[in-house]
């Protein structure tokens, strides 16, 4: 059944897929505006290690700091050298081009002084630009806007459960990196429905949902932030091993959804799935413009396998049959049909209107929440 003009979303404009401007708009309202998920404490154990990302347009250098997680622009104040030129690593908050140097709050320190701050001469001590940064378990966020809520407030119910995942997962089974030409909203869209698995993934995820569709099961969040689980069937072999497997050593988590697919979408930019809390996969997405899109994706075991060195080969040789081609295969047909949808924008006449059938609600609830936020 098509949903009811009324009640679904204003539809985004074809243009905001496409528009320079419009993507500037959202770099301000919505990736500096709210919440982006940047990073993970597990990969600065050390004083000092760092990593660096970018949100919007700018290189967000992410370090620990004397054991806190700071998050800075990666530009020197003084003739606006990055500060880090690799990718990640472990070395201070110093400037490579003049040797200036920052404390945990970015003042700068100027070379050959014991004292924080520069020069009377250089009008202050200048300060590199910092971003706001806390965490829910292991998931890093940074925020530019000083007005926007605490991360608590703004993923309400859904930062227990970010913590509960993330904190759970010990051993790191793969991860990926891979760019989609397709504008980030369209990407999004896709990950909110499950209408097309039918088609899209005939050999990959379709053997694991009913036929016909069941209702997905809506899960305590707040917008923006959209929780949900898919009811899975039953009869899968390979996923039976692993569950019997499995059993043997864990419990069911608190909290988690079993038989099923249970994924969150924590707005802007990440999305958290599993099925039976078997493994967990983190999809980080990094908009880099109007018509292309960064993926980056983690997949995790749970920490009491990763424990238990006896079972861990024979968990991976299933991984690699089963759960591998779940995750990469279906990244891939993902890809294919997000630029397929993007080309097809292009075409779209301007009096066409999305129609929205009652499987693709959430996507309806994602529009919403875009325009919302982008009218504020």
């Amino acid at each position: 059944m098509i949903i009811d003009k009324r009640e679904r979303a204003l539809d985004i404009h074809e243009l905001d897929y496409f528009s320079p401007e419009i993507f500037e708009k959202e770099i301000t309202k919505i990736f500096h505006g709210s919440w982006y998920a940047i990073g993970f404490a597990s990969d600065l154990p050390n004083h000092n290690d760092f990593f660096l990302e970018h949100v919007g347009h700018k290189e967000v250098l992410v370090q620990n700091v004397n054991g806190e997680i700071r998050a800075f622009t990666n530009v020197c104040p003084h003739r606006f050298s990055a500060i880090h030129t690799e990718p990640r690593g472990n070395r201070a908050l110093v400037c490579p081009y003049h040797l200036w140097s920052f404390n945990a709050e970015g003042v700068a320190r100027f070379p050959g002084t014991a004292d924080a701050g520069c020069p009377p001469s250089s009008g202050g001590s200048p300060r590199l630009e910092a971003w706001r940064v806390a965490t829910a378990g292991n998931v890093i966020y940074v925020c530019l806007n000083p007005s926007a809520p605490s991360l608590e407030d703004y993923l309400g119910p859904s930062r227990q459960w970010i913590e509960e995942i993330s904190l759970g997962c010990g051993y790191e089974f793969k991860s990926f990196q891979s760019e989609i030409q397709a504008n980030w909203k369209v990407i999004i869209n896709n990950t909110l429905e499950f209408y097309h698995a039918y088609s899209v993934h005939p050999q990959t995820f379709r053997p694991l949902i009913n036929a016909p569709l069941q209702k997905i099961k809506a899960l305590p969040s707040i917008p923006p932030n959209i929780h949900y689980a898919m009811p899975l069937k039953e009869g899968d072999a390979t996923m039976a091993r692993l569950d019997k497997l499995f059993g043997r050593l864990l419990k069911q988590p608190a909290g988690i959804e079993m038989d099923a697919y249970e994924h969150l979408y924590s707005f802007p930019n990440l999305t958290i799935g599993h099925v039976n809390a078997r493994s967990f996969s983190f999809f980080q997405y990094e908009p880099v413009s109007p018509e292309r899109t960064k993926l980056k994706v983690r997949v995790w075991m749970p920490s009491a396998v990763a424990e238990n060195s006896s079972s861990i080969k024979v968990i991976c040789e299933d991984f690699e049959v089963k759960l591998r081609p779940f995750i990469f295969d279906i990244a891939e047909e993902d890809r294919v049909t997000c630029e397929a949808v993007q080309r097809g924008l292009k075409s779209k006449p301007k009096q066409w209107a999305s129609r929205f059938i009652e499987d693709e609600a959430l996507v309806v609830r994602f529009q919403k929440d875009y325009v919302r936020l982008m009218n504020s």
